[in-house]
């Protein structure tokens, strides 16, 4: 979270407000208290995208995919994501925005429901808490001047 972010979330928050204005604040306490609830897109194991891929059948859908020469961006698509399957990274990432589009690809091709594509981005979704660091950032300039 950037420290101008941090800072309008405190900010809006009369309670953080109060925390930052304390003679010596709980920088701890505040980073927890905006961490609540905060994710972020990232990252799906291999294995974890090997088992959607069963579950959902996709993984029959990559392989056909992978044959038909008359799509020639989807057959891309499938061959990279096969090769993902067999072993060439350890992880696809989610919060790539072309990496959503290729997921979206398929759903347009219709070989995942956007159920099951809502799905995967599910297992891609991680807690995404503020550093305190972050909060000392956004609190005090260099000089130890408070910001808040």
């Amino acid at each position: 979270m950037a420290p101008d972010d941090i800072r309008a979330a405190i900010a809006a928050d009369p309670a953080l407000l109060a925390i930052a204005h304390q003679a010596e604040p709980d920088t701890v306490e505040i980073a927890r208290r905006l961490s609540v609830g905060r994710t972020r897109v990232g990252k799906v194991s291999r294995e974890w995208f090997a088992l959607w891929c069963a579950e959902t059948g996709a993984r029959a859908a990559l392989e056909d995919a992978s044959q038909d020469r008359t799509q020639p961006k989807l057959r891309s698509i499938a061959l990279a994501t096969l090769d993902v399957l067999r072993g060439s990274a350890e992880s696809i990432d989610f919060g790539l925005p072309q990496m959503r589009g290729m997921l979206a690809e398929w759903v347009t091709a219709k070989a995942v429901t956007p159920v099951q594509a809502d799905a995967l981005l599910l297992l891609a979704t991680h807690p995404d808490p503020v550093d305190e660091m972050d909060v000392r950032r956004a609190l005090w300039a260099d000089d130890g001047r408070a910001l808040v």
